[in-house]
């Protein structure tokens, strides 16, 4: 468990995030921040049970919570909310805005502007008029598409060896199998096609391949520059 070095700390949920929000905070002058991770949804309440333990978390004096909206942005900040409420620190009236006091606290739910959805989400909107986005969507209409006639499903089922995977087992049995996360299939089928290919949105961060310069990025602009 990492031990808290700066008096302000970012925590996200994952190394993607990590390497996201490093980059972005470069990109807007900002170095004094400490970004620590959660690593899943479902330990956020246990990891912030431990950095509040902290002997220099006396010393913070602003604190922001990075997390994916995923179906509803409205039961995610509520949920977190509860968990900081749980572990004694004061929660925010709304998503996006920090509360008052020391330490200021804020929650980010991502994409932003209240939408469902997440990092990837985000990063995508950000390069929304970059002229390969068709290509890549083009790529996943045609997949949608195959799917639903179930000839995947009939490609993995002539053969024996992928009828004795999990995989099989868990996605064709009763289905035709679909794309089970449209958001995470989209950017690696963006970064896949960079002149360097990479297979991370976060490293797609440090490559320099989404646009910190987009107008989609102006909310989450807004929420960082609490820390400077």
């Amino acid at each position: 468990m990492e031990t808290l070095t700066k008096n302000k700390i970012l925590i996200v949920e994952g190394e993607d995030e990590k390497r996201f929000f490093k980059e972005f905070l470069i990109f807007l002058g900002i170095y004094d921040v400490q970004i620590l991770k959660y690593d899943g949804k479902n330990n956020l309440k246990n990891k912030l049970k431990v950095w509040i333990r902290d002997s220099n978390f006396k010393n913070i004096i602003a604190f922001g919570i990075i997390i994916d909206a995923d179906n509803n942005p409205y039961t995610t900040f509520q949920s977190v909310c509860d968990i900081l409420k749980n572990v004694g620190l004061n929660s925010p009236q709304e998503m996006y805005i920090f509360s008052e006091g020391i330490p200021k606290i804020g929650i980010y739910v991502m994409p932003g502007n209240f939408k469902e959805g997440m990092l990837e989400d985000l990063c995508l909107k950000t390069v929304k008029d970059n002229p390969l986005i068709s290509c890549v969507d083009d790529l996943i209409e045609c997949a949608n598409k195959l799917y639903k006639e179930g000839k995947v499903k009939e490609f993995f089922g002539k053969y024996d060896y992928f009828k004795s995977r999990r995989f099989y087992r868990n996605n064709f049995l009763n289905s035709n199998g679909k794309i089970k996360n449209i958001a995470k299939a989209r950017a690696l089928a963006y970064l896949s096609i960079m002149p360097e290919i990479v297979n991370s949105v976060g490293i797609g961060a440090e490559k320099g391949y989404w646009n910190f310069e987009s107008e989609e990025l102006n909310e989450l602009r807004k929420f960082l520059e609490n820390f400077r």
